[in-house]
């Protein structure tokens, strides 16, 4: 759904036209960006109907997590790019990089379980 939203979007607004490669870089970048958030999703689900007690579980959850405070990110700092108040933009740039860093940290914590689990 968001993979068609992006590209309705990008195809009927008159910025697309105007401003062909940056517009088509940023559908690019959404699409990279919601089909990482699929897959992030995907996996969680995947591990909730398995069931079993390979402790995945909170590895996908980790993952799932930190993708959609990444996607949250985005859409933040597209909102910020997209307005006019100084105020509100100040205090948008604030939640931005705590949900940029968390998802940061979220990921490369689903890493370091990955790898904890390989040694045992």
């Amino acid at each position: 759904i968001i993979i068609v939203v992006a590209l309705t979007y990008c195809f009927k607004t008159n910025q697309f036209k105007r401003q062909a490669a940056k517009t088509s870089g940023l559908c690019v970048y959404g699409l990279f960006l919601a089909y990482m958030f699929a897959k992030a999703i995907r996996y969680v689900i995947v591990e909730i109907e398995k069931g079993t007690n390979d402790n995945m579980l909170p590895i996908a959850i980790t993952i799932g997590l930190g993708a959609l405070l990444f996607l949250t990110s985005d859409l933040i700092l597209g909102y910020i790019l997209a307005n006019d108040d100084k105020e509100l933009k100040r205090i948008f740039r604030i939640v931005n990089i705590v949900t940029y860093y968390a998802a940061q940290v979220l990921i490369a914590l689903s890493i370091f379980f990955v790898k904890s689990r390989e040694l045992y």
